[in-house]
């Protein structure tokens, strides 16, 4: 009679594709004949024994889900657990026909105990995903590469020689534009080990006569099987142009391999395993008396992987650095022991001239790339004094009333909302200047006008000559009544300091602590690219190119010092005041505010409500009408050209975006009203309210041009996308403080099932919004998308975090909104001592969601694309940054960015919308979607231009969160 567990196992095989992880290693079993029996007839253990490739890598044991996303146990699991994971044959390759592997975000490694002593030199083709080819090989060196740009000054081939290996980057475009220096890399270091990748593999193949060319289509961000030819000799290899194959079948691929004068750069790995590619151009027609071919892909026969006959060169189409790679760690591995190697065998030939050891100090010593600046000695600027209100009533003070009282008629003032807890987000922040004569606590930068870029005036203002991500925290007593001086400098603590541990049982659930709020346009992006190519000492030098937007008025980029703050926790339902003390008056001068703010909450009434504003006749048609900046054809044919650029390699994914314009009236007509509108029919975490409104007649430090008009504006954001945040971390009290940075990227969106009643959805309407949120979670399209940006922030998180730090700790995850369904990853890294949020921002600006892969170039193509057009605060950021150097900003989607008109007597209400534009893209899809993505806010502005008198605060907190509407845009 057969094992009621084995019947199990045999339906679980007829409708399941099995994946097995046993001692560390991953095994795909196809539904075979003999595989079922494998697994219907041995015990696991035995499975895992058998099935265990010969070199174990460190992949994280698991337990059985029904999910493509891989779940993990504690930490207490021993690595020799064998574990069967399940994924339903719905979740396959929409092309190919294949199981998705699940991705857990960590790079499956196999690393030494020791690291090795050697020099590499890593030259940069402006790719985004360079550093963490950087990062990588860091852990595996003393000396961490040395990074230079394929067009540095003073990088000449005596400089090169002082490396004992190089590698060539990946990038856009093909090898036959990279300058001499890419190709001297391979030409005049014969014995030197190199190493290509993507672009550096085709620079490789293209150096020994091979020809390079168009892919037989480009594939970005997707993960595939290769096949190493040595282990197969079956493979057939498309090494011609028009598609035909060698047969390997022959015993030319097994001569070859005898003939090799250095090891396998695959050596020890899975004779097939799955990679990530990104590349729209191959190589063809491979010389067999230079090059061997090593791997090539199952699906497409495209070649993979090379290495030359008799030199230490190799070349891998795919990508070793990417999150989705297997193997990835070990292949970088196995090239530094290739160097090694090289280097004791050229030691043993001729008499050594210096040791290993002294060799890699001196070229590590001899570049000026990548050392980091130390820190100067500072002293704090800031003391902080924090209370957290007790007052009985303050648990029925909404934000929402808050913002009424005392900041929606702010000249400057901003909200950072937190509308949609508690399905994500914990903490709002409300605030405004407080020392309206004091121009210095102002900061607006125009771009393209003389004066200091904006991030050098924060970063000389946060930490120029004060202590470096350190700040002094006193409690107030917590206690109802007037506050005095006496009993509120109870302690006064060095809180944020790295060296520091904080043990304080009342250290609040948040990392604000009052410093400049404000917003960053997209336009930054060309001072942060100077910055970058400065600090690499290229020859290149990023200038503006994009022609003025006609936002009136509207600055770069708007900052201002918050040096009193209300907070708002969610979990706990608390007020917490903030106020910053630079001098010793400035103590008193907070008491009375925040003794100010108890008495009102203290009196606060349990269903007060603020009055509507007034109304006005001066009514809009129901239906706003839009006028997009490119019309629909033009939109379909810069998508058109988007794929050009796909096929000739120039970019992996573009950022495609447009701005839809209107006008409305402003007379009677208050922005908080569309603020509120807007995030009640579309709450999100990451939602803010900024207004700036800075006279052109003010004088002091600050004042950089002349603005001939005032520089007003009003972001109204629903944002659900975090760009960046730095948040301080001390996991156990014995664990020194550390930063941690953070990203949380959205790419893949699909439209939920709104409620035909308005209120909640029936149960055909629940299991078709399911059915949306598990087709986005499938899509092949999406999810490549997701992949790259998510490589892309590993990158810019590695120039600035400490090696090894940056991982992902979710891939890929469904989040659900108001409105849409959206494809979430989270990547985390701990900064390096040396380097703030300042330095973050510089690496990562801005945010790769809204631009594309690999950033520097495709920046330029979507330039091009949108005619010069300035996106202005759209696809930038918003949020604080915080005087103990910790940080949170969005990224400005979902908004509406409101300016005066010439005229002054209207709004111009911008909304800017788009999405990622790959190989995959259909155009329609694509104008869909950014149709869909824009849906809300213009809502929100047609409710608002329609009906101009506001319902109450309680109103709208009531209001229906389900509304919809169509866009309506004019052609």
């Amino acid at each position: 009679m057969m094992n009621p567990s084995r019947v199990q196992h045999r339906a679980v095989v007829d409708s399941m594709t099995v994946v097995v992880i046993g001692r560390q290693q991953t095994w795909i079993c196809r539904r075979t004949v003999l595989q079922r029996i494998i697994l219907l007839l041995l015990p696991l253990s035995l499975q895992a024994f058998l099935l265990s490739p010969r070199k174990h890598s460190r992949i994280p044991t698991a337990t059985t889900s029904s999910s493509w996303q891989q779940q993990r146990l504690p930490s207490t699991t021993t690595t020799t657990t064998t574990t069967i994971f399940f994924f339903p044959h719905s979740n396959v390759d929409e092309h190919h026909q294949r199981p998705m592997r699940p991705l857990d975000g960590r790079i499956s490694s196999s690393l030494p105990h020791q690291k090795y002593n050697v020099s590499l030199l890593l030259i940069d083709h402006y790719d985004s995903f360079t550093y963490n080819l950087y990062d990588m090989l860091a852990q595996l060196t003393v000396h961490p590469p040395v990074v230079v740009t394929k067009d540095a000054k003073d990088v000449d081939l005596a400089y090169l020689e002082k490396f004992d290996g190089i590698i060539l980057s990946p990038g856009p475009g093909s090898p036959h534009e990279q300058p001499l220096l890419s190709h001297e890399a391979i030409q005049k270091f014969p014995h030197k080990p190199v190493l290509g990748v993507c672009l550096g593999h085709q620079l490789m193949a293209l150096a020994y006569g091979a020809t390079v060319d168009c892919a037989p289509k480009p594939i970005h961000g997707q993960d595939h099987w290769i096949v190493q030819q040595g282990h197969n000799n079956n493979v057939h290899t498309m090494s011609q142009k028009d598609g035909t194959t060698n047969d390997g079948t022959e015993t030319a691929s097994s001569r070859q391999q005898h003939k090799l004068h250095h090891p396998s750069l695959l050596e020890s790995l899975p004779s097939s395993f799955r990679v990530v590619r990104y590349h729209s151009i191959c190589a063809y027609n491979l010389p067999d008396d230079e090059l061997v071919v090593t791997a090539t892909s199952s699906d497409d026969n495209v070649v993979q992987a090379i290495q030359h006959l008799q030199y230490p060169h190799y070349g891998v189409q795919f990508h070793p650095e990417s999150i989705g790679t297997q193997h990835g760690m070990d292949i970088l591995k196995n090239f530094v022991e290739i160097v090694v190697d090289t280097q004791r065998q050229q030691e043993a030939e001729e008499k050594p001239h210096a040791t290993l050891s002294s060799a890699s100090s001196r070229s590590h010593q001899s570049t000026t790339a990548e050392p980091l600046p130390q820190s100067p000695t500072r002293t704090a600027r800031f003391r902080v004094m924090m209370h957290k209100v007790l007052s009985s009533v303050q648990s029925v003070v909404e934000p929402l009333q808050v913002f009424e009282r005392y900041y929606a008629h702010q000249r400057y003032s901003v909200w950072l909302d937190s509308s949609s807890y508690p399905s994500r987000g914990e903490l709002d922040i409300l605030a405004a200047p407080s020392r309206r004569d004091n121009d210095s606590d102002v900061l607006e930068y125009f771009q393209g006008h003389d004066g200091r870029d904006i991030l050098s005036r924060l970063e000389d203002e946060l930490f120029g000559h004060h202590e470096s991500a350190s700040t002094i925290i006193g409690w107030i007593p917590n206690k109802c009544g007037n506050l005095t001086l006496d009993e509120t400098l109870i302690e006064w603590r060095d809180e944020t300091s790295r060296e520091c541990a904080t043990t304080d049982i009342d250290t609040p659930p948040f990392h604000y602590r009052g410093g400049y709020l404000g917003f960053l346009g997209y336009e930054v992006r060309h001072d942060t690219q100077r910055y970058l190519q400065h600090r690499d000492n290229t020859n290149n030098h990023a200038t503006p190119t994009s022609r003025t937007n006609e936002k009136h008025g509207v600055p770069t980029a708007a900052f201002f010092l918050a040096r009193q703050s209300m907070l708002y926790h969610h979990p706990t339902e608390s007020w917490y005041l903030i106020g910053l003390v630079e001098k010793d008056e400035d103590i008193q001068e907070n008491l009375e505010w925040m003794n100010a703010i108890l008495q009102d909450f203290d009196t606060w009434e349990e269903n007060e409500e603020e009055s509507p504003y007034a109304s006005t006749t001066d009514h809009f048609a129901p239906t706003l009408e839009f006028i997009p900046s490119r019309s629909k054809a033009t939109y379909e044919q810069d998508i058109a050209d988007c794929h050009e650029h796909i096929r000739r390699g120039d970019s992996y994914e573009l950022c495609l975006t447009n701005q839809l314009q209107a006008r409305v009236g402003r007379a009677k007509r208050s922005t908080a009203d569309l603020y509120k509108r807007l995030r009640r029919g579309n709450p999100a975490p990451y939602s803010a309210y900024f207004r700036w409104n800075l006279p052109s007649s003010f004088h002091g430090d600050n004042r950089w041009i002349d603005c001939p008009q005032p520089s007003s504006l009003v972001i109204c954001s629903s944002s659900p996308e975090r760009f960046m945040s730095v948040s301080r971390e001390q996991p156990h009290p014995e664990i020194p403080p550390f930063l941690q940075a953070e990203a949380k990227p959205i790419k893949g969106t699909r439209a939920r099932v709104i409620p035909q009643n308005g209120i909640s959805r029936t149960d055909a309407e629940a299991r078709e919004d399911e059915r949306r949120a598990r087709s986005l979670e499938l899509s092949l399209k999406n999810r490549a998308e997701n992949l790259m940006i998510v490589d892309l922030l590993r990158n810019d998180l590695s120039r600035v975090c400490k090696v090894g730090s940056v991982h992902v700790s979710k891939l890929m995850d469904i989040e659900s909104f108001a409105t849409v369904h959206q494809m979430v990853s989270t990547i985390r890294g701990t900064l390096s001592e040396s380097k703030t949020s300042i330095d973050l921002l510089r690496a990562s600006f801005p945010g790769g969601s809204m631009t594309g892969a690999p950033k520097i170039r495709t920046m330029e193509l979507l330039e091009e694309l949108e005619q010069q057009v300035e996106r202005g605060p759209y696809s930038g950021s918003l949020g604080y940054l915080s005087v103990n150097g910790c940080m949170d900003m969005n990224i400005i989607i979902r908004s509406a960015v409101l300016a005066p008109s010439t005229d002054d007597e209207t709004w111009k209400v911008s909304i800017g919308a788009g999405g990622a534009i790959t190989a995959l893209s259909e155009a329609q899809d694509e104008y869909e979607e950014m149709q869909l993505k824009a849906r809300a806010v213009v809502a929100a502005v047609q409710d608002w231009a329609s009906k101009p008198g506001m319902e109450s605060s309680k109103e709208m907190m009531q209001g229906n969160k389900n509304a919809t509407t169509t866009v309506t845009m004019a052609k």
